[in-house]
């Protein structure tokens, strides 16, 4: 059984700012308005466009962010394609000592971690990009209920 991990935990890998990065400011206090006023629960936002624009970054930009200010756990997810996102959720099981997750089931592991995510009173931020597909993937991306 894996050892608790209390903090930080980070799973993935943010990408680095682009030399070119355009801060968004007003989309990055929207953001932040939101996130203040939901601070007791599961807040998900979606950040949609044409390739290129910049979502990604943006995301990255709030990542480092939450990490600056000391989130307790950090994913970062490759999206493209719906076996990433188990393994990235399985990793992140066995990283913060999820009970249940004993890395020989990635479905499983994945789905502790999500149950995990759902009554922790731990602080995370999860980041799946790249997801074209929201609707196939639902099952295994579905924010948690409660908090």
């Amino acid at each position: 059984m894996p050892v608790p991990v209390w903090r930080p935990v980070r799973v993935g890998a943010v990408p680095p700012p682009a030399t070119a990065f355009q801060p968004r400011t007003g989309l990055r206090e929207e953001i932040d308005r939101l996130r203040a006023r939901h601070a007791t629960v599961v807040l998900t936002q979606v950040l949609s466009g044409g390739g290129g624009v910049g979502k990604s970054q943006l995301a990255a930009a709030c990542a480092h962010r939450a990490h600056a200010d000391g989130v307790d756990v950090l994913v970062w997810v490759n999206a493209a394609e719906t076996s990433q996102i188990v393994a990235t959720y399985a990793t992140a099981a066995h990283r913060v000592g999820v009970p249940g997750a004993d890395g020989q089931d990635a479905d499983s592991d994945a789905a502790a971690f999500l149950d995990w995510l759902a009554v922790t009173d731990r602080t995370w931020l999860v980041i799946l990009d790249d997801l074209t597909r929201p609707r196939r993937r639902q099952a295994v991306v579905a924010p948690p209920t409660g908090r």
